[in-house]
């Protein structure tokens, strides 16, 4: 079965680049009082029943794919070139950003692969956007 959202691990780097949305269809529960949030054993849950457990210590929103692909810019502006957004599954799965000019071949490429899941083709590339600035999160976007 392929992998539904980013884990536990992804969505607490991805919370020290971008503010995280409260609202999404999974989140992740952290149990364990009083011990440290690192060590806490994490569980995957439906959003709808977040209400369900007073147990939980800790929440994470947990991204699904088109909680990605809704904050990923559709295309980029480098150099002066437009690029845009472009998902392919080749031996692999790779999210890029490319731009024409003219020819059949993209210019240049910015790609990003994982050869089992496209959440983590895609998380890699927003984490890129993010750190390069091609995505506003507080602070300015690159021209």
């Amino acid at each position: 079965m392929a992998k539904q959202v980013l884990s536990i691990e992804q969505m607490k780097n991805l919370s020290k680049l971008m503010p995280l949305k409260e609202k999404t269809d999974f989140i992740w529960w952290g149990k364990g009082k009083g011990i440290d949030p690192d060590r806490y054993k994490w569980e995957l849950y439906c959003s709808d029943t977040a209400d369900a457990n007073p147990q939980c210590d800790w929440i994470y929103p947990a991204y699904a794919l088109q909680d990605i692909l809704d904050i990923l810019p559709a295309e980029i502006n480098v150099k002066g070139e437009r690029n845009w957004l472009c998902i392919d599954m080749a031996e692999e799965w790779v999210c890029y950003y490319h731009e024409y000019d003219g020819r059949q071949y993209p210019c240049e490429v910015f790609d990003f692969r994982d050869g089992e899941h496209l959440i983590d083709a895609v998380y890699i590339a927003l984490c890129w956007c993010i750190n390069e600035g091609y995505l506003k999160v507080g602070k300015e976007e690159r021209p």
